[in-house]
């Protein structure tokens, strides 16, 4: 017998979908921080998809780059975190419109402090800071013309 009404596997798939988020985000998870061994870095393009909503929901430090000088079009960007290097690239100012190119990395680290270094060469800056993981953290790194600027929330952060 063939089954004409999608709804029967398409709720349990949401139903299992919206547990496991939730079991994720919930766990106390002790070991020492995951960098993109089980979370692969993603970047969103204007829509996200599976992947993108899996990583979301699993990370808890979410972590978002962009390039909003004037003067450089190209900047590389290495980011390091506790000593590791997790993200050597280099961050165009053009995207959808000049200096709104964010790229987006998905972390989950355990809690407790941590310290975030990030350089470019190219740009001529450094920036060091300790973080706190309590739960979910949204995070800005953005490259000026004056260098770096940091920003962090409890709350997820909306670009315009």
């Amino acid at each position: 017998m063939r089954i004409k009404n999608h709804y029967f596997i398409l709720i349990p798939l949401l139903l299992i979908a919206f547990i496991s988020c939730k079991k994720a985000n919930n766990s106390n998870e002790k070991a020492a921080y995951k960098v993109r061994d089980s979370i692969p870095k993603m970047e969103i393009t204007g829509q996200e998809d599976r992947d993108t909503n899996f990583n979301y929901c699993i990370s808890n430090f979410i972590l978002y780059i962009s390039n909003q000088s004037l003067t450089i079009d190209t900047v590389d960007i290495k980011v390091y975190i506790d000593g590791k290097l997790v993200i050597n690239e280099d961050f165009d100012v053009y995207g959808r419109a000049p200096g709104h190119n964010w790229k987006t990395f998905y972390f989950r680290f355990s809690k407790g402090i941590h310290k975030l270094k990030v350089e470019s060469k190219k740009g001529g800056a450094t920036f060091k800071k300790e973080f706190h993981i309590k739960n979910r953290h949204w995070v800005v790194i953005d490259y000026t013309n004056k260098g770096f600027i940091f920003d962090i929330s409890n709350k997820p952060i909306y670009f315009m």
